[in-house]
């Protein structure tokens, strides 16, 4: 009886790619099923929804980004808590007015 391929590495790359060229619909399609079946606090659903977090940011989806965040404080790894808290402040800061062009 024949193992078969974990189907994660695929689908990580087929996501990464996705994100890579702004189809970020695809992305969040692939990579939410996914976090359902892993833990934010331990890889690989740390990274999951740290991908998942950039594709809802490209959506302009702040607040599923900000909760994708929010969702890694307890995680053991802790290069990943300091992206998604980088990430979080970034998300969080205030919006910045533009100056108006004069002409």
């Amino acid at each position: 009886m024949a193992l078969e391929p974990d189907p994660l590495p695929s689908a990580l790359a087929v996501a990464k790619l996705a994100i890579e060229r702004g189809n970020y619909a695809q992305a969040v399609g692939l990579l939410e099923p996914l976090c359902e079946q892993y833990s934010p606090l331990h890889p690989p659903g740390d990274l999951l929804r740290l991908l998942l977090a950039t594709a809802f940011m490209g959506q302009g989806q702040g607040e599923r980004a900000a909760a994708c965040c929010r969702s890694l404080q307890g995680c053991a790894d802790p290069q990943r808590r300091s992206q998604a808290r980088d990430l979080l402040q970034v998300l969080e800061a205030p919006a910045l007015k533009r100056p108006r062009s004069e002409e």
